[in-house]
């Protein structure tokens, strides 16, 4: 319920984020972009005046516009609902931060790319924002392989405010996800020597407000689903859960063994690691068996009404 309440300041915490940035210290631009700096003549004429315009103060950024980046797996093997809504977010605030005049009297002119959820597809629209639309920062990514990370990080180009469901996020400095990190991300490993660690709040709430002993987690046969899984597992049985782990294969899940596994298991809590897609066929083969669950937990990808409606 708290992350659900939060949910509706992601965006601004991305301009926050961005109006940071600008202010800063530190600039990509060579010293000779600074040179012939204008002076401003008298009152009136100060840097955002039409006689002492504000130069180039960094890359992507101009006397009249801010260039910001967004990739997001649109055409994925998942689905475009899966990775779209932050894109979407942050096209409908922007728009509406230009129409009030936009960031300082600057236009943010957004460069969106659909690396079609491959690695290889994500390095090509990093190095098209970054080598030729030449963008400020990234903002509000979304993708199922970040494979351009060492190259955003190694260009020093800010990435705030990326829904991610992979680890670039707490091992690549310069990159800024939604949950945040306290790990070095020093670019050598992930988290602190290669561990990551997790804090057990949410299951140790089910287990004192409803009793719940046993859970279920479900995942797909693919990395990154099998990694949350695994945390999802360590994080209920270090607060005392019996946990039933299921795998579904992802190009064809059978949801209906899962649910007969979860009856008879009877399991009381369900997590998942899966996408809108599953998370509404496991939902429908679990009233098919008649599998009673006391909650049924699902991840920040699946913040949607949809799964109701399927």
């Amino acid at each position: 319920m708290r992350l659900t309440a939060a949910a509706p300041r992601r965006v601004p915490a991305v301009l926050l984020a961005l109006l940071l940035l600008l202010t800063a210290c530190g600039t990509r631009l060579p010293d000779g972009a600074f040179t012939g700096r204008p002076t401003p003549a008298g009152p009136g004429s100060g840097p955002g005046s039409a006689s002492g315009a504000n130069p180039a103060s960094d890359t992507g950024v101009t006397a009249g516009e801010i260039r910001i980046g967004i990739v997001t797996s649109l055409t994925s093997p998942v689905g475009s609902d899966v990775f779209i809504g932050p894109r979407y977010g942050a096209q409908a605030f922007f728009q509406a931060l230009n129409d009030r005049g936009g960031l300082h009297g600057r236009t943010v002119r957004l460069v969106t790319c659909d690396d079609a959820g491959s690695g290889i597809g994500n390095q090509d629209c990093v190095h098209r924002l970054v080598d030729q639309a030449h963008v400020f920062a990234f903002a509000s990514g979304s993708v199922l392989d970040y494979a351009g990370a060492p190259y955003v990080s190694g260009k020093a180009v800010p990435d705030v405010g990326g829904q991610p469901i992979g680890t670039a996020y707490d091992r690549w400095p310069h990159l800024y996800g939604i949950y945040g990190s306290a790990a070095p991300r020093d670019g050598r490993s992930v988290g602190w020597n290669g561990t990551l660690y997790q804090s057990t709040e949410v299951f140790r709430f089910f287990k004192e407000r409803l009793g719940a002993a046993s859970a279920a987690v479900v995942a797909y046969n693919q990395a990154d689903s099998a990694r949350y899984a695994a945390q999802l597992k360590a994080g209920l049985e270090a607060e005392g859960y019996r946990v039933l782990l299921q795998t579904v294969d992802f190009a064809l899940p059978d949801f209906q063994a899962v649910a007969a596994a979860v009856r008879a298991d009877g399991s009381q809590l369900l997590f998942d690691a899966m996408d809108t897609r599953g998370n509404a066929a496991l939902c429908r083969a679990l009233d098919e068996a008649g599998a009673r669950v006391t909650a049924k937990v699902t991840n920040v990808q699946n913040w949607s009404e949809s799964v109701g409606r399927g």
